[in-house]
């Protein structure tokens, strides 16, 4: 078939000077946004579950801040405390961040498409005897 996407595609192929993606600047903002409201409400429940942990009264060998070899070791195996689990939530969470931040920190210092040669580029896609393609926005 020599229509559509797989007609552009090899136009594209053939003329690299056509390849536009969108950049979805506005997107990759607001996604590190909402990575950036976990991120701090991910950091405020750790805060107030390192301080219940810290004055619940346990035995001290159970206290993270005099052995925390220990403690991390225990809720490794038995993956029952909270705060365990908030932190590992927040790795996660922190390594998608970081993941998003440098993705787009890289895809924002790629070039904008050339006018003309976008121009051009709309009147083949457009053209009857070239892709007859319409736009819709």
């Amino acid at each position: 078939m020599n229509e559509g996407w797989p007609l552009l595609a090899r136009l594209m192929e053939k003329q690299p000077e056509f390849e536009a993606f969108p950049r979805f600047r506005e997107l990759n903002v607001k996604n590190l946004l909402y990575y950036q409201v976990e991120l701090d409400y991910l950091g405020e429940r750790l805060k107030d579950e390192e301080i219940r942990d810290r004055y619940r009264g346990r035995d001290p060998e159970e206290d993270f801040y005099k052995n925390p070899i220990e403690m991390v070791r225990q809720w490794s195996r038995t993956g029952k405390c909270e705060q365990w689990e908030l932190v590992l939530r927040l790795r996660r969470c922190l390594h998608e961040y970081n993941d998003a931040m440098l993705q787009y920190a890289r895809v924002s210092t790629l070039p904008d498409a050339n006018r003309l040669e976008m121009a051009e580029l709309v009147r083949w896609i457009t053209g009857p005897a070239t892709g007859n393609f319409s736009f819709s926005s």
